[in-house]
């Protein structure tokens, strides 16, 4: 009977980018700021709220242009023979709040080429609670910008090598406890284990092996029980 083939599943391969991962909470948070102060500007400036959709729409667009269209559809503005782009090119309005408007969407646009660069993009209408009505991190944004900063594996070959990784760090870990190899000290500490490991030198496919002086390093002596000379022997102990 076949037994059906497991799916794989990528696994995490040691841990996110927490620099990045703090950079990227820290970005965005400042981008919450500024959405924040740009959507009250735009409600401000053209005297109404807007929802989710529009401020994203207005995002989306050159935003002088965009204030002075919503401004004429609002206001229904009409000037016989020109189009809504002719009153605009002729610069035929005088919207109050504008300038504000764009210095803060400036400020929102300088923040958002610094999350651009990041590579790391999360959609800002999931940003908005329609609950709260406020801009804010959702506990989704933090599990993605871990999954994005992190590394996984993409094959079952991958995954095996990783569980045997992770099982000799196990044992590292153990034996950090231990005080026989000390973390403390940096990478160079992973020489140590030459002290603890052996591999022959005349053997191509000699296994690695523990040392049989395992017990006569620096840092193991103190399991060393102490020694007992045993009695002498004499060559009558061949014929007993």
């Amino acid at each position: 009977m076949k037994t059906q083939k497991e799916e794989f599943k990528p696994q995490q391969i040691g841990e996110e980018n927490t620099w990045l991962v703090t950079q990227a909470f820290k970005d965005y948070s400042s981008l919450i700021e500024r959405l924040t102060a740009l959507k009250k500007e735009l409600s401000n400036c053209l005297e109404t709220d807007f929802d989710i959709d529009n401020f994203i729409d207005f995002l989306k667009h050159d935003p002088e242009k965009w204030v002075y269209k919503k401004f004429i559809s609002i206001n229904d503005v009409n000037f016989p023979g020109l189009s809504t782009e002719k009153i605009i090119e002729l610069k035929m309005l005088d919207v109050k709040g504008v300038p504000a408007l764009l210095a803060k969407y400036n400020d929102f646009k300088n923040v958002l080429d610094k999350v651009i660069e990041s590579g790391f993009f999360y959609p800002l209408s999931k940003l908005y609670s329609e609950k709260t009505k406020e801009f804010n991190l959702p506990v989704e944004f933090h599990a993605d910008c871990d999954a994005y900063f992190s590394k996984f594996t993409q094959t079952p070959e991958q995954n095996e090598i990783l569980e045997k990784f992770e099982r000799l760090c196990e044992v590292l870990n153990e034996l950090d406890e231990l005080n026989i190899i000390r973390s403390k000290n940096g990478p160079d500490e992973i020489k140590m284990l030459t002290d603890f490991i052996d591999i022959s030198k005349n053997r191509v496919d000699a296994p690695f092996v523990v040392t049989a002086d395992l017990f006569r390093q620096h840092r193991t002596k103190t399991y060393l029980l102490k020694w007992k000379p045993e009695s002498k022997k004499n060559i009558a102990d061949f014929f007993e």
